[in-house]
């Protein structure tokens, strides 16, 4: 099964580490600063980014703290993945 990406922008990267880990099972991959950290748990891989902490950073997002916008990415095969930010 080819590997997906998330990317959910969090207010408190640390507290969203704790959660997923904790709660639903995934492992810290790499946290190489405050604000950003990359997460998986199987083929799912989960990037954690503070507002303003990346490419994308500054997106408005309902609930950051624990993450709802999204990007869904897969191996390139001609076709676009979706992206969504909420209204």
């Amino acid at each position: 099964m080819a590997t997906v990406s998330v990317r959910y922008i969090v207010d408190d990267v640390d507290a969203a580490i704790d959660f997923y880990c904790r709660q639903l099972g995934f492992q810290e991959d790499m946290h190489p600063a405050p604000t950003f950290a990359m997460l998986s748990r199987g083929d799912l891989r989960l990037a954690l980014s503070a507002p303003g902490g990346g490419p994308g950073g500054g997106c408005r997002s309902v609930n950051r703290r624990l993450g709802s916008d999204y990007q869904v990415s897969a191996p390139s095969s001609g076709n676009s993945a979706p992206n969504r930010t909420p209204d």
